[in-house]
């Protein structure tokens, strides 16, 4: 899991490269189609391309959380720097906490509480700097999107959890059929809000910045998310997977020479404590989804 946020955590450093060469939905889509190929191929040398995946409700329902999740996040990275958005990204956090007791069965231990604060608390701090004048800059109507994404992104977690337990197919299957889906739902937004993708046209960096986010960030990032989630509770999951807040903080630094420092310093150690209590705090066993009475939960 660990692996995946890492990944994951250079990839808002990439999707902003990339929106200097194309609009935020065409370049969204452009990544999940990348995704959708290579993931396609991928399981068709596997020999586990199975076509009826795609008409499965809950493999629908993750596609479009996800395709959801990523358009709004694509759109507010347009707007704001990738460091705080990697950071707002992550604050459904304290969603999944609350899905997952509902929808799981999950029960929320006094680790995982105080670690899901500690990271709320860490984002906040990481995004503020400790002033709430700086909600009132030109970048909040961006962090506000990316702060949606990760709300809906919350489901994810929930809806990816309930398909591993229900056995639906493995998770380079999961991965590969959302992955396809997410291509072909975020389509007809990229062309009502872009117009028509002139893919000859887009420049050399937006290519690249498809390729890295599609292949390493979705294709082989998807895969070993879903190996993780197969092994954690979904609010273990959350925490964890804030960790892709400390590598976009870094490359940030490195790309763009953002450092982090003073209030937004101290938010890191918060989240750094969050990562390390989550791996500790979460009781042996609880990585498979327990039964819910009253019969299987049914998805959102």
């Amino acid at each position: 899991m660990l692996t995946a946020a890492a990944i994951w955590g250079s990839s808002f450093v990439a999707i902003k490269l990339g929106l200097d060469a194309a609009p935020p939905a065409t370049s969204a889509w452009l990544r999940f189609l990348v995704a959708g190929v290579v993931s396609t191929a991928g399981v068709a040398v596997l020999g586990r391309l199975r076509l009826p995946l795609l008409k499965e409700p809950i493999i629908l329902a993750i596609a479009a959380v996800n395709a959801g999740g990523f358009l709004l996040q694509y759109i507010g990275l347009a707007d704001t720097n990738s460091a705080v958005a990697a950071l707002l990204a992550n604050i459904g956090v304290v969603v999944v906490a609350i899905l997952a007791v509902r929808w799981l069965g999950e029960r929320m231990t006094a680790g995982l509480l105080a670690a899901v604060g500690l990271a709320f608390l860490g984002g906040t701090l990481l995004a503020t700097r400790g002033d709430l004048a700086t909600l009132a800059t030109p970048g909040f109507r961006g962090a506000l999107f990316v702060a949606a994404a990760s709300f809906v992104w919350s489901l994810f977690v929930v809806l990816g959890k309930l398909a591993m337990a229900r056995g639906v197919a493995t998770e380079s299957e999961i991965s590969w059929a959302v992955l396809a889906l997410s291509a072909v739902m975020l389509l007809p937004p990229a062309v009502a809000i872009d117009g028509v993708p002139a893919l000859a046209s887009l420049p050399a960096e937006a290519w690249w910045a498809a390729l890295y986010n599609g292949v390493l960030c979705s294709s082989v990032a998807y895969v070993i998310y879903m190996r993780g989630l197969r092994e954690l509770s979904a609010t273990a999951t959350a925490v964890l997977t804030v960790a892709e807040i400390l590598v976009a903080f870094a490359l940030t630094a490195a790309v763009f020479g953002y450092v982090v420092a003073g209030m937004e310093a101290v938010g890191a150690a918060l989240v750094v404590a969050a990562i390390l209590i989550a791996s500790l705090a979460s009781p042996q066993g609880e990585g498979a989804a327990p039964p819910v009475s009253g019969g299987e939960p049914e998805p959102p």
